[in-house]
């Protein structure tokens, strides 16, 4: 679909990065959208509260309506709803979007400037999902930073050479779309469960950094996990282990430096692992496809251990490579 005229225009009007607006005009096909623009009027509030938009009317920004929120200053918008384009912050604008146990959809686009924070808050409920929720169908911009602690991550989100997803606490992480890392993943979090109905995938680029400073727990609930990374990925932090439950594929450089990275379904490499000494690589179980470019290196641990029963295919020519459990396949 289209985005109206209006909000084309302003678009155009900004000093935003070309790739960030690239984001928004990849998206543009088919008949008009004829909807309003709601412009934020500053100072914090909730979003369902009309008086802080204009239009001001009875109800907020919804189906077919573009919303900006870029109002000069530092303010917290809480709360949340649904708009089909959202432009978040600007020049001399850093609102902060919190979304504590609410949730907003973008139906189309939305851009979250440099400076802006988007926080995903909640608490540990029955549903794996319970927090903040926050989805953009066709893409969110991210050149700002998004604060996870608990809640569902959906849609598309297009993470910018500056921007910053955080995640953290013990609370449950949904990822129930599709993350484009160009930028910084710090993962302080223990658990990442993909699926919710759909593919969580999980991509980090060649100019992607994912630090993971915790041990946790990485699965799948009613859909599926995906890991691809084509950047730089390394096990920073944590004495026991992250036990990977999703696939794992790697073409860049992944480097465990403390406690374990357990695959357990399965690697696809033609990458590099590194593992320091006192760490450890294990491949549990899964079908395992080694192109001849894979490596294994460092004075730590890397194979299948004691109990482990992968399928591999491929040659490993890794003189260190450690085999307590079983291999199985060609």
């Amino acid at each position: 679909m289209k985005m109206n005229q209006h909000f084309t225009a302003f678009l155009r009007s900004r000093p935003f990065p070309r790739q960030a607006l690239l984001a928004f005009f990849l998206a543009v096909n088919g008949p008009a959208v004829r909807g309003a623009d709601f412009y934020w009027q500053g100072g914090s509030g909730s979003w369902q509260n009309t008086n802080h938009w204009t239009p001001s009317r009875i109800t907020p920004p919804g189906s077919g309506d573009n919303a900006f929120i870029t109002a000069s200053g530092s303010y917290i918008v809480t709360g949340g709803g649904y708009a089909d384009n959202l432009v978040l912050g600007g020049p001399d604008s850093t609102p902060t979007l919190l979304l504590h146990q609410t949730g907003l959809t973008i139906g189309n686009t939305a851009y979250a400037a440099p400076g802006t924070v988007i926080i995903l808050s909640g608490s540990q409920g029955v549903f794996v999902y319970e927090g903040g929720t926050f989805s953009a169908a066709n893409g969110l911009a991210l050149e700002g930073e998004i604060q996870w602690e608990s809640g569902l991550l959906g849609g598309i989100v297009n993470v910018a050479t500056g921007g910053v997803i955080n995640a953290y606490s013990t609370l449950n992480h949904l990822l129930a779309g599709t993350v484009n890392n160009q930028g910084t993943i710090l993962w302080n979090a223990d658990n990442l469960t993909g699926g919710g109905g759909d593919v969580g995938l999980l991509r980090n680029f060649p100019s992607g950094w994912m630090d993971v400073r915790q041990d946790g727990n990485w699965s799948y609930w009613f859909g599926s996990l995906v890991v691809d990374n084509a950047g730089t990925f390394i096990k920073s932090g944590g004495t026991n282990a992250v036990a990977c439950g999703g696939t794992f594929t790697n073409s860049g450089v992944v480097r465990v430096q403390s406690g374990a990275l357990q695959l357990k379904a399965g690697l696809t490499s033609s990458g590099s692992f590194a593992v320091d000494a006192g760490a450890a690589l294990e491949l549990r179980s899964g079908s395992c496809t080694l192109s001849p470019l894979a490596s294994f290196t460092g004075a730590g641990y890397y194979g299948v251990p004691l109990g482990g029963s992968p399928v591999i295919y491929g040659a490993i020519s890794a003189p260190d490579f450690q085999l307590q459990g079983e291999i199985n396949g060609p």
